[in-house]
């Protein structure tokens, strides 16, 4: 079996990832970077937090295949499912958890990472996204891809509930995925990704944590801005559980 963790940008996507990664190997499961390194998979699983990009059949045939001679291990992306990730997701032989925020905070996150990359001088990621036209555009695409990942019947969490409670969403998740890691190993993990010490630890720099903060657009987003996503994502903002207001 694989593991997606499946992620809405700028909603702790390297967060879960890399709590889910520990948490497999603890299972029995293998560390994705382990696996990288055996099978040489820089250009499949890219960077440290091993991204996958886009799930075409054959990136998802070939970790199959190391699935099958090391164990189940887990990697990232921030696409959607494609054809082939649904066939395979409808027989267990692929399970994905997909994280997703708020889109009005997500919106307000990533427009302060643009602004950042760009006054650094780079222009890669999201630097395009310093302007909420640029910004809204984009989180809508993000939402459509959560409307497929909803589809295709992955488990769904809520980026302000694993931080509300984060031991609870992951022991949910862990029996969700079939992991054998107990409660005392839940804690630990979540507990050495906890902000305070992925700081003090040089883990922060691959987490991404950017302000976290829930529910900031209610205090920070110009009331035009507020209007728009309730005009054009209201139905949509309910569903993901989220007030339209």
């Amino acid at each position: 079996m694989i593991i997606i963790s499946a992620g809405m940008q700028k909603a702790g996507s390297a967060y879960i990832f890399n709590m889910l990664n520990d948490l497999c190997s603890l299972s029995g499961g293998q560390d994705v970077r382990k696996v990288k390194e055996k099978y040489h998979l820089d250009g499949l699983l890219r960077h440290y937090n091993c991204n996958v990009g886009t799930l075409t059949g054959h990136k998802i045939l070939r970790l199959l295949w190391y699935g099958r001679r090391e164990g189940p291990y887990v990697v990232k992306t921030h696409t959607g499912p494609t054809g082939m990730l649904r066939l395979l997701h409808r027989t267990g032989m692929v399970k994905v958890i997909y994280i997703y925020r708020d889109p009005r905070d997500a919106l307000l996150s990533a427009m302060d990472h643009g602004r950042k990359i760009a006054a650094s001088g780079e222009t890669h990621t999201f630097a395009g996204l310093s302007r909420f036209e640029d910004a809204f555009a984009a989180v809508k695409a993000w939402v459509r891809r959560w409307q497929q990942w909803n589809d295709c019947g992955a488990y769904l969490l809520r980026y302000e509930d694993l931080l509300s409670d984060p031991v609870k969403e992951m022991e949910k998740i862990s029996t969700y995925l079939g992991f054998g890691a107990g409660p005392a190993d839940i804690a630990a993990t979540v507990a050495a990704y906890s902000r305070d010490k992925a700081g003090s630890s040089g883990k922060a720099d691959y987490l991404h944590f950017n302000a976290g903060i829930c529910s900031r657009y209610r205090s920070e987003m110009p009331e035009e801005q507020k209007r728009l996503f309730q005009l054009e994502m209201g139905d949509l903002l309910v569903r993901m559980g989220y007030r339209a207001d």
